[in-house]
């Protein structure tokens, strides 16, 4: 029992041992082995700015020990460690990619990626790059919202990583003299940036120059000189033909294009090329670019005389004239013309002629005499004075002429430019077919001269009858005055041609009478057929007549056509002119 008991205890202190000799052993063989750092690979560089850049590594070997930290580090000398700039881009194994920032512009830098364990730090191979930048880079582009006195200038620029100030200088010579800072500036980033300003206070019609000048941390660059042109130049003008031409006034017309200036439009005229008197046009001033119609009215003109006109203008830039166009205003000398005394009797007659006043207000008169004109005996036209451009029919009537002699006479006209006569035409003072006298129409003078036949100026009737047909009546058949008396006497029926004639009062004469057969055929041969007497017209114009044929018939006559008839009956209805003798 105590043998196994000590056995026991013997084995316990045998394994204690030998435990103990083998972590002896393990530790002596521990702290035996090398300590190693991690191997790392430095990949690439990628987006390299100015400022920036991007680098990528990846660990190939942690170590002796795991990777507690790992990154980038740069600097302008070949080999950056942890000590010169550097990222931290998290721990252990794999691939990373680190961001470089604070960077200078257009330098060398050399890059490593780095890995650390407890053994220490390893390190890739180191990379060069140059970070990016240089001068801008501008280029001018055409203007465009040209106007009178503004325009926007317009170009690019890339600012080539750079913050970049943009401004145009412009001016009317390379000199320039003005600038303007861009609407976009400043400008960074390595594209090609639109960039503009609106410039004013600009003068018309005037050739610029601008450029763009752009400003980095690196220098100044200018682009290309370009030009422009402000809107704007003196006008344009064209002299139309006159209208509303009268004696005195007239309408002058033109075009104007104020070529987008604000444009004075007068009008010069005068009786000469010399003009002398001017008037300002009723749209005046014009602005705008298109043809703009303009005129004005001038008055106080002299009648009948040529005129020269031209349009004149004048804007900012400078004056313009038109063509040089002539009218002549209305109005001359009348022209007249003497024509056929009327209403010719022994003792007065109507004297006639015809004006064309020529637009002048003219007077009017007629000189006469007898047997020559007399210019002291005149008298006043009753349409006098006449105006306007049309023949005007005047006439005057003279009394108190001496029965048998010749008159001569003419028309005379006077208007401001002068005075013109008629022909001379003569007339004598007797009785004449067509005349107006003694209550009618004279259509019949005996060999006297001083006595004949004279028809109503009106008809009585137009439909009347002879009366009493199947009546014998006897008539003279050659003289109407005898033939009326025996119809009334032989008809009492009333309303029967003979008697309206000798129940006629006109004009102060109550002797009127139904005219017999060949004293209604010389009524229409000297009146009716000559368009004289005021005889009714159509195609069945028949008028009785004081001679019987038979007891159921008379005759009458056609006053269209001018044929007698037999055939026709009493109790027709029939148009009636009285006469009468003097």
């Amino acid at each position: 029992m105590t043998l196994s008991v000590n056995y026991i205890i013997m084995n316990k202190i045998i394994t204690c041992y030998l435990t103990i000799m083998v972590l002896i052993v393990v530790t002596i063989l521990t702290g035996c082995k090398k300590e190693k750092v991690p191997v790392i690979e430095t990949s690439f560089i990628t987006n390299i700015t100015a400022t920036t850049a991007t680098c990528s590594g990846s660990i190939i070997d942690e170590g002796s020990s795991a990777v507690i930290s790992r990154g980038v580090c740069w600097s302008s000398g070949t080999s950056p460690s942890i000590t010169d700039s550097k990222t931290s881009d998290g721990v252990g194994a794999g691939s990373f990619s680190s961001n470089l920032t604070g960077l200078k512009v257009v330098t060398a830098y050399y890059v490593r990626a780095y890995a650390t364990n407890k053994a220490g730090t390893g390190y890739g191979v180191a990379i060069s790059f140059t970070t990016k930048g240089q001068s801008p880079t501008p280029m001018a582009a055409t203007a465009t919202n040209l106007n009178v006195t503004s325009a926007t200038l317009n170009g690019s620029v890339n600012a080539n990583y750079l913050s970049t100030d943009v401004t145009f200088e412009y001016g009317t010579t390379t000199d320039y003299g003005s600038s303007i800072t861009a609407t976009q500036s400043p400008i960074t980033g390595d594209t090609s940036t639109s960039v503009s300003a609106d410039i004013t206070g600009l003068l018309a019609g005037t050739i610029y120059h601008y450029r763009i000048t752009a400003v980095n941390s690196l220098g100044t660059t200018h682009s290309d000189d370009i030009v422009f042109t402000t809107l704007g130049q003196v006008p344009t003008v064209i002299t139309f033909a006159a209208t509303n031409i009268n004696a005195t006034s007239s309408t002058l017309n033109g075009s104007v294009n104020a070529n987008y200036l604000s444009t004075i439009a007068t009008f010069e005229y005068g009786t000469t090329t010399s003009y002398g008197s001017t008037i300002t046009a009723s749209q005046s001033p014009v602005t705008g670019f298109t043809n703009i119609t303009v005129s004005a009215n001038v008055t106080a003109l002299t009648a009948g005389k040529t005129y020269h006109y031209r349009i004149k203008t004048e804007n900012s830039l400078g004056t313009s004239y038109g063509n040089d166009l002539t009218f002549t205003t209305l109005g001359q000398v009348p022209i007249v013309t003497t024509l056929a005394a009327t209403n010719i009797s022994p003792f007065e007659a109507q004297l006639n002629g015809t004006i064309n006043a020529n637009y002048l207000e003219s007077t009017i008169t007629f000189q006469y005499g007898i047997d020559v004109i007399d210019t002291a005996n005149s008298i006043t036209a009753t349409l006098s004075p006449v105006t306007g451009n049309t023949n005007t029919n005047v006439s005057a009537s003279i009394t108190g002429l001496v029965e048998g002699k010749t008159y001569h006479y003419r028309i005379v006209a006077t208007n401001s430019l002068g005075t013109t006569y008629g022909n001379d035409v003569t007339f004598k003072a007797v009785h004449v077919i067509g005349g107006i006298e003694y209550g009618g129409f004279i259509f019949y003078i005996d060999a006297t001269g001083k006595h004949g036949l004279v028809c109503a100026p009106i008809d009585q009737s137009i439909n009347a009858p002879w009366g009493c047909a199947g009546t014998h009546i006897s008539v003279a058949n050659g003289n109407g005055h005898q033939n009326t008396l025996d119809i009334i006497k032989g008809c009492s029926t009333a309303g029967i041609a003979a008697k309206i004639c000798s129940n006629l009062n006109l004009d102060g004469y109550s002797d009127w009478y139904l005219p017999s057969k060949d004293e209604l055929s010389a009524m229409y041969n000297n009146l009716a057929s000559q368009g004289l007497g005021d005889f009714s017209v159509g195609s069945e114009v028949w008028y009785w007549s004081s001679t019987q044929f038979d007891n159921n018939r008379a005759w009458s006559q056609d006053f269209t056509g001018g044929n007698q008839s037999n055939s026709v009956y009493k109790n027709y209805g029939h148009f009636v002119r009285a006469i009468r003798a003097f």
